[in-house]
């Protein structure tokens, strides 16, 4: 077992040069990840795990007798469909990034570099999804066991959001009760984002959260769509809070919930989002000025992403938040301007590091439980845990960046 385990944890897609896989099934693969990707986020859960409405509640929308008409009396009637047609044309958006992408990448680095790069990120991700799916499944259990039962009909995570919707609508004021719609909508877009920002650059300065949650997804030397970014196994942990707090602030500043304003905005955002990690199109994405402004305008994507994940020194902590021209970057003075030409990407001074997709995924707490174990000093295993991400122990192992 323990001699299976070694092979597991050591194995590297990178340095393996017996690696090898026919041009046809990474095609088949290619093709899956393109498709399947973007319609588990957009149709699923809208890439926003506030959403309330997924395509299992259109089709019982239409089912209910709400079809599509030229002729609604309300917003609410017409809504549905709005958010149907604009996913739909997100999740098209997207496939022909994520395709175009892996062509452009490589024909850039190189047929067989690419090609192990992007099994790594693939099989990253897929690592990262299951310990995703097996942390629900573990919340699912505890909360049946402690009398808490959630319907889980549909998306999971937007059922529980569900719950605590309906708990805001009914607990919480509207302290601000804001009449004019537009600007109820315009401020809930601006606030909403902040505990967003606060939880992304807190992801920056904890220890525990930047091994935990964070470290992975910028350590790729290459940006590609999704073999870059491993799905965020624990980090949806820390949006749940986030997207809680999204919900009450749209209660507390407009009479009702924006909940379906707030998706759709989501949506049309998230059909550029796909330019964020995509290195092969950062000099169209400067130049164009339908994704340049549309990245401006939602806030932190594109190119403004793109310098989030920069290799450069100066570039540790700037541009965390999603909120339309950065605005909580410019008050915290994190904003920074994109380049002109795409910095080199990856961990400051790009260190070489493990393409273990389980390594990606666990190095975080690995290192931690090492450290833990080695080091007897209560004081130092306080800072090993709540210590900021300059914390070095005195005994430690890093499982991620290779010596």
């Amino acid at each position: 077992m323990k001699f299976l385990f070694d092979k597991i944890w050591n194995f590297d897609f990178y340095t393996n040069s017996r690696l090898k896989i026919s041009s046809t099934l990474l095609a088949v693969i290619v093709i899956i990840v393109a498709i399947g990707y973007p319609l588990v986020e957009v149709l699923l859960a809208v890439g926003n795990a506030s959403s309330s409405i997924n395509i299992f509640k259109y089709i019982e929308t239409v089912k209910a007798g709400n079809k599509f008409s030229f002729t609604y009396q309300n917003f609410e009637q017409a809504s549905p469909h709005i958010w149907i047609s604009i996913a739909l044309l997100c999740v098209v958006a997207r496939i022909i990034s994520i395709v175009h992408s892996y062509h452009l990448s490589k024909k850039e680095l190189g047929k067989e570099y690419f090609e192990k790069l992007f099994l790594a990120g693939t099989a990253a991700f897929l690592v990262g999804a299951l310990s995703g799916a097996f942390i629900l499944g573990l919340m699912s259990g505890l909360s049946k066991l402690a009398g808490v039962g959630v319907q889980w009909e549909g998306n999971p995570i937007i059922c529980s959001v569900d719950s605590i919707g309906k708990l805001v609508n009914t607990h919480v004021p509207s302290v601000l009760n804001i009449q004019h719609y537009w600007l109820a909508f315009t401020l809930t877009i601006f606030l909403k984002g902040l505990p967003g920002y606060f939880i992304h650059w807190l992801s920056h300065k904890s220890r525990l959260l930047w091994l935990v949650t964070h470290r992975s997804h910028h350590m790729w030397e290459y940006l590609y769509p999704t073999a870059n970014a491993p799905a965020f196994s624990f980090d949806f942990l820390l949006h749940l809070p986030s997207a809680l707090l999204g919900i009450v602030i749209s209660k507390m500043i407009y009479t009702e919930p924006l909940v379906m304003e707030m998706i759709l905005w989501s949506t049309v955002a998230y059909s550029f989002e796909v330019f964020n990690h995509s290195i092969a199109h950062y000099e169209f994405c400067y130049k164009n000025p339908l994704v340049r402004n549309a990245s401006r305008l939602f806030g932190d994507l594109g190119v403004y992403h793109l310098v989030h994940h920069s290799a450069y020194l100066q570039d540790q902590n700037v541009n965390f938040g999603g909120t339309p021209f950065n605005f909580w970057d410019r008050i915290f003075g994190t904003y920074r301007k994109p380049y002109t030409t795409a910095p080199p990407v990856g961990l400051t001074d790009k260190p070489p590091v493990s393409h273990n997709p389980f390594r990606i995924i666990y190095n975080g707490i690995a290192q931690l439980i090492f450290e833990w174990r080695m080091n007897k000093d209560w004081s130092t295993r306080f800072k090993i845990i709540f210590g900021d991400v300059y914390y070095k122990p005195p005994l430690t192992k890093d499982y991620l960046i290779l010596s």
